[in-house]
């Protein structure tokens, strides 16, 4: 989808060796407002979430998250790095706005999936990809999209 908006390449989505791929960073949601999970975004989606989350930080987040991933985003929130970035905004004012900004953009129950699986034919690799929704109650699974092709090549 990012191929149709005027001006993305493939050299920005893919990276170059000059440039960072977006394409890890990133993906297309049928849903409007979809939060982002802290427990399985990138350093650089980390970071987008306020200007005072830099890498350090991120890689702090990222660092610990694999020994106690987060249950809440007061967890998330309550994370030394992050609440010594909160803390680093002098004006209260300006630091609740960003917390509550972060806060709005978090949730560590994901709704979506995406599973990708390659299957071997005899000399043949096929890839399917599929995003899967999952219903706020946890009941129902259902797929959103699908696709299939050869290995490589879609």
């Amino acid at each position: 989808e990012l191929l149709m908006v005027k001006g993305f390449t493939t050299e920005i989505l893919n990276g170059s060796d000059e440039q960072e791929a977006l394409l890890p960073h990133v993906t297309a949601l049928p849903s409007p407002g979809t939060t982002i999970n802290p427990n399985t975004a990138t350093a650089k989606v980390l970071e987008s979430l306020a200007t005072v989350i830099d890498e350090n930080v991120a890689a702090e987040v990222i660092k610990d998250r694999a020994e106690e991933p987060f249950e809440s985003n007061a967890d998330f929130m309550n994370h030394p790095a992050v609440q010594n970035a909160i803390n680093s905004i002098g004006d209260e004012k300006q630091r609740n706005q960003v917390v509550g900004e972060i806060q709005n953009k978090l949730d560590p129950e994901s709704s979506y999936f995406l599973v990708n699986a390659t299957i071997v034919l005899g000399d043949n690799n096929f890839q399917l990809s599929s995003l899967l929704y999952r219903n706020t109650s946890g009941q129902k699974v259902v797929p959103v999209a699908r696709a299939i092709g050869m290995a490589g090549k879609y």
